[in-house]
């Protein structure tokens, strides 16, 4: 069945501007409706153009990288080829590398490495070495023993002869002293003195001592004891309260 068209005429419009519009392919104003149903059916009996062969590789080349990379480190891992991280050992420019890396590459060595020798060389003492050896302590003994008595005699001969210095510089300056008058005055249990130089007069005059009180008696006619009380009220010396 041919579909229908009914052309109904219109204004014509202003084309948007963001339509784009092929001029060859734009029917004219005097084609017939006719023309439209043929165009139809050559349209209609035309063979659906079919898709181009894509190409598997350029659709998917990210994952079968990751497919052939993962292959690679399977290989890796079986051989025992990996690295100390566990990854895939980089290619390495052995150009650039000196002849030790390359062997440590290779783990392998093109020549032996020398060895230097680790430590010092035992030596066979003999029994007349041993003797050496032991005088040779005994001496090096006598000797610290003897350097440390010579330190302690002269640290002990610097610090006496210091105290003796001090010491007669004491006396040479109490020697140089003029003795001067000096006035001593002892105060004891027994005694009380007091000295003066040789030949210097005495500051005081010799007084003679002052004759004792004559005790007094009780003031009561016949009383012949001291006196031991006065009555505050009379003013007489009273011996006891009898005489008072």
């Amino acid at each position: 069945s041919v579909p229908t068209f009914t052309v109904v005429p219109e204004a014509p419009r202003s084309p948007s501007p963001l339509m784009v519009v092929d001029e060859e392919d734009e029917p004219t104003e005097g084609v017939p409706i006719e023309q439209y149903r043929a165009w139809l059916d050559e349209d209609s009996n035309l063979d659906p153009s079919p898709l181009p062969d894509l190409d598997s590789e350029s659709c998917f080349p990210a994952r079968e990288e990751e497919e052939e990379e993962e292959e690679r480190w399977l290989d890796a891992l079986e051989k025992g080829e990996l690295d100390d991280n566990g990854e895939l050992k980089k290619e390495v420019d052995e150009s650039l590398l000196t002849a030790r890396q390359k062997a440590l590459l290779h783990k392998q060595q093109s020549q032996p490495l020398l060895e230097l020798p680790m430590g010092y060389k035992t030596k066979e003492m003999t029994e007349e070495m041993l003797v050496k050896r032991e005088e040779r302590a005994r001496k090096r003994r006598l000797q610290a023993a003897k350097k440390a008595e010579e330190n302690k005699n002269q640290t002990i001969e610097r610090l006496t002869k210091t105290n003796k210095a001090k010491v007669k510089t004491l006396r040479e300056r109490k020697a140089k002293q003029a003795p001067c008058p000096v006035v001593h005055y002892c105060n004891a249990t027994d005694r009380i003195t007091v000295s003066f130089p040789a030949g210097m007069a005495l500051p005081l005059l010799p007084a003679p001592a002052p004759a004792a009180p004559l005790p007094v008696l009780c003031g009561v006619s016949g009383c012949a004891n001291r006196k031991r009380y006065r009555c505050a009220r009379t003013g007489l010396p009273l011996c006891s309260l009898a005489c008072y």
